[in-house]
């Protein structure tokens, strides 16, 4: 049996056009090597690996970046739901623990050479949101359950050793979160990394309570030592661990190369699959009247290169602006440009060029419309700066899409030797022909506010005026 679920959206649909078949220019889009944004669900059994977590609702979500790392998931514990839902961008991946019991979804990556990172740098990026986490204190009660967002590593055997060996992880565990190892020995083959404790304040309020927060994980790997310098950054800010130990840790290349697969809202206990840490374990407030625990996750990316803090706090802001609401599919391009040092890029309807004499902290965002400002770099002043772009189907170069274009299109219908657009060649590929039409058509569609098209009507008129006329062309050009 087979069903589909949701609908890959204009991010999602541009980042397949964009990433499929060829690694990209750009040191950004070039290192993306997996990428889930949980779109789109495909319920499934059919080509199961063997070994997955099984359930109810068992398929996957696709890989993103043009590789074919598949997000299996099953709901384990056979509760009957989707785990897709609405997200920070498009559809995400959902966990819903049903009258709060502990178990809910298990997803699952399997390991590859290309999410593995060996003696190179990375980057995990991802957004997530609980329904209520309750951080003020400790023990166990509502909003303090278990959350394990990623794991990558081995199943274990116990063993006396009792040692952390490969494999790494972030998780929160009532009102701490931490990085963590995998640990030979344990029940649930975990243990700190370097140390990497976060307490909360008593008193605090949780990021991600009702709200979505983003994480980003950085190794930049240092080949004297073989071991990677870690920084975790949480909503753009490197976490202090500790508040004092610094915001940054070492950690080995044997923990970061590991042959473990990638588990998601879930992790690897030693006799096998668990989710006593989940995404919604114990993510419910009972006196709002909240019965089931929640969790979201979206935006899940892995990168084989280290981004820079102004990166992260960039990635922050364009995804939180209400304007732009950048995933990664558009926020890699813009990436691609800074580190480039020049050029631009042109996502949607903006214009993005590289600028310098910027002023600002790192992902600092101003502006509105189609301007709009971005420092990556507040210390140098670099950044990028948005504009208009050229409107595909604007013929006379007025600006605006109206009668006049159209009109332009109509008279060069057929003609296919030197055609631009300003003839109507609004496709591009040499010929003024129906193509053109539906182009200028789907951008009419597409165009928003700060763009100037016929009132519905007017365009309705224009074109039926027009219609016989070029139909008669395309008949006797066949």
């Amino acid at each position: 049996m087979r069903n589909e679920f949701g609908a890959f959206s204009i991010a999602a649909l541009g980042t397949l056009l964009c990433l499929a078949g060829s690694v990209q220019a750009g040191d950004v889009s070039g290192a993306l090597v997996g990428y889930w944004t949980f779109d789109s669900y495909t319920e499934t059994t059919v080509d199961r690996p063997v070994g997955l977590p099984g359930g109810t609702h068992q398929g996957y979500f696709p890989d993103m970046s043009g590789g074919e790392q598949l997000a299996y998931t099953g709901i384990i514990d056979s509760k009957d739901y989707i785990p897709m839902d609405t997200g920070k961008f498009g559809n995400s991946l959902y966990a819903r623990s049903t009258n709060n019991a502990g178990n809910s979804q298990m997803t699952v990556i399997q390991n590859t050479a290309a999410i593995n990172f060996n003696q190179e740098s990375f980057t995990i990026s991802f957004w997530e949101m609980s329904q209520y986490r309750n951080v003020a204190g400790g023990g166990w009660g509502d909003g303090r359950g278990r959350t394990q967002w990623f794991a990558k590593a081995p199943y274990m055997p116990a063993d006396p050793d009792n040692v952390i060996v490969e494999g790494y992880g972030l998780n929160l565990t009532q009102n701490a979160f931490s990085l963590l190892g995998n640990k030979d020995g344990d029940n649930y083959g975990q243990e700190l990394l370097s140390g990497a404790k976060y307490t909360y304040p008593s008193g605090s309020d949780a990021d991600d309570s009702g709200e979505w927060c983003h994480w980003a994980i950085t190794g930049t790997y240092n080949p004297g030592t073989d071991d990677y310098t870690v920084t975790t950054y949480l909503n753009g800010t490197a976490v202090d661990w500790n508040g004092g130990a610094g915001t940054t840790v070492a950690i080995a290349n044997d923990i970061i190369d590991n042959d473990g697969d990638l588990t998601l809202g879930g992790f690897w206990r030693n006799n096998g699959y668990s989710n006593q840490r989940s995404l919604s374990w114990a993510m419910r407030d009972q006196t709002a009247g909240q019965v089931d625990g929640k969790g979201w996750m979206d935006d899940f990316a892995m990168l084989a290169i280290d981004l820079t803090a102004g990166e992260v706090a960039g990635t922050i802001s364009v995804g939180n602006d209400a304007e732009l609401t950048y995933s990664m599919a558009e926020t890699q391009k813009l990436l691609d440009v800074f580190r480039d040092g020049a050029g631009e890029v042109t996502v949607g309807t903006r214009k993005w060029t590289y600028a310098t004499g910027l002023t600002g902290v790192d992902g600092e965002l101003t502006g509105s419309g189609l301007n709009f400002t971005l420092v990556l770099d507040g210390v140098t002043g670099v950044g990028l700066i948005s504009g208009p772009d050229s409107v595909t189907g604007d013929a006379d170069g007025d600006g605006d899409l109206d009668a006049a274009d159209y009109i332009i299109l109509k008279q060069n219908m057929g003609l296919s030797v030197g055609t631009a657009g300003e003839d109507g060649d609004f496709d591009k590929d040499g010929t003024v022909d129906w193509d053109d039409l539906q182009t200028l058509i789907g951008t009419m569609n597409a165009a928003d506010e700060t763009q100037t098209i016929p009132e519905p009507t007017t365009l309705f008129v224009i074109l039926a005026a027009g219609l016989p006329a070029l139909l008669k062309r395309r008949r006797s050009r066949s």
